[in-house]
Formats: structure tokens, C-alpha cells, sequence
């Protein structure tokens, strides 16, 4: 038996809320990764979901936590606590309509801001990004909206993982 990091922590309440949703039949989780990359020993963990409602929309949520080797060694070496624990990533993507003039991945920017600064407050700088992929005679357009929380997260953010995943499904009806 091994004492787990505080990313296992996180990781297993954080899985736990968004399948309770699921299993409440509110939230639909349509992917989930558990990654470790022995090159670099570091672990991601990485869960999708959308509204289950037949409104539900073209948004995914994805709520991501990560640990570097800095961050497990910070840890486990009562090392610095600044650096001890997990990222926590939290975005939404949709593949968008196709415009060729731009106008609707511009609108979709500016609600998607709206939508995200009311519910989550003014605290949180927000990063969006557009892709075009063009293959053969077709084009994808793809919209991503990242909050950026720029800090380590430790076991003290367990308890505000519920209203992590409630916000993140409020933003889900917001986009839709």
C-alpha cells in the first residue's frame, strides 16, 4: 500500500462528483483519461462532459488535473509548498458552424466571455482560441474557452470541487 499524493486525492473526489451528475442523469461524460508519462513523470487526469438534457447544446466541458515531477517531489520531500499538489485546467470546447466571413467565431467569443465572466466573476483571465482545419473540400472550425487559474491546487480544494463541477455545467447551459 503506497500514501497517496495529492493528486490521487483530487483526482478521486473530483471523478467521483462529475459521475454522481452522470449517474443523476444531468451530465453526460463522454471521455475520461488517466495518463502517465514515464519520460517526464508526470500524470494527467482528464475527464470530459456535456449537458445530458436534449437541449444540451455543442459544448464539452473538460476538467483536467495534472502533476509534474516538481510538483510530487515538492511533496513528497516536504519541499516547498508552493510547489506541492496539482494543476487544474478547466475548458470548453464545440465545433462552431461554418462562416467564412469570421462574424460567427466572433460571436462566439464575445458570449462565450459573457457567459464565462458570469458565472465565474471577473478573477479568472480566460483564454480562447479558434482553429480552422481544412482536409480535402471540408473545414472544422473548433472554439476553446480555458479559465486560467494560475496556481497550484492542494487537498484544501477538495471542497470546492462540487462547485467546480456545478459551475462548469452552469457554463454549459450558458454556451448552449
Amino acid at each position: 500500500m503506497f500514501d497517496p499524493t495529492m493528486f490521487d486525492n483530487v483526482k478521486v473526489v473530483l471523478e467521483g462528483q462529475v459521475y454522481d451528475h452522470d449517474l443523476a442523469g444531468e451530465l453526460q461524460v463522454t471521455a475520461r483519461e488517466d495518463l502517465v508519462d514515464l519520460a517526464s513523470l508526470s500524470r494527467t487526469f482528464r475527464i470530459a462532459f456535456r449537458l445530458k438534457q436534449e437541449t444540451a447544446g455543442r459544448y464539452m466541458a473538460w476538467m483536467e488535473i495534472s502533476s509534474t515531477l516538481r510538483n510530487i517531489a515538492a511533496e513528497l520531500l516536504e519541499q516547498s509548498a508552493k510547489e506541492a499538489g496539482c494543476s487544474l485546467d478547466i475548458s470548453f470546447t464545440a465545433t462552431l458552424p461554418q462562416d467564412s466571413s469570421g462574424l460567427e467565431s466572433k460571436a462566439a467569443c464575445e458570449k462565450a466571455e459573457k457567459a464565462v465572466k458570469a458565472i465565474w466573476g471577473g478573477q479568472y483571465p480566460i483564454e480562447q482560441q479558434i482553429t480552422h482545419t481544412c482536409v480535402a473540400e471540408s473545414e472544422e472550425v473548433r472554439h476553446r474557452i480555458r479559465l486560467l487559474f494560475g496556481r497550484t491546487f492542494t487537498e484544501a480544494v477538495i471542497d470546492d470541487l462540487p462547485s467546480l463541477v456545478e459551475h462548469a455545467s452552469l457554463t454549459l447551459e450558458q454556451l448552449g
